[in-house]
């Protein structure tokens, strides 16, 4: 008998506020997720200019210098290689 009461006050109790009834509490609406966005300069990347870089690179080659020696009737030739080294200014790469 008392739940039947309390039930039917409790019932009363919701309807006499509104008018009608009241499942529960009403809960504020969630707020939109917040997105964080990163701010972008305008200008990123900026694109590098070809420019040839110039330089002195070596270039090695050898001589043939030969010398002849005569002994009697005998004539004897010797052929050696000297070392040589020239430069050339020319383009390396392009950056």
């Amino acid at each position: 008998m008392r739940t039947f009461l309390f039930l039917t006050v409790a019932l009363w109790a919701s309807i006499g506020y509104t008018g009608e009834w009241v499942a529960s509490v009403p809960v504020a609406p969630a707020p939109p997720p917040m997105v964080v966005t990163t701010p972008v300069p305008p200008v990123t990347y900026v694109i590098p200019q070809p420019s040839t870089v110039y330089g002195w690179v070596p270039y090695y080659y050898s001589v043939p210098v030969v010398t002849e020696r005569r002994w009697f009737l005998r004539r004897e030739r010797q052929i050696t290689y000297r070392p040589q080294t020239h430069w050339y200014y020319q383009p390396l790469y392009i950056r």
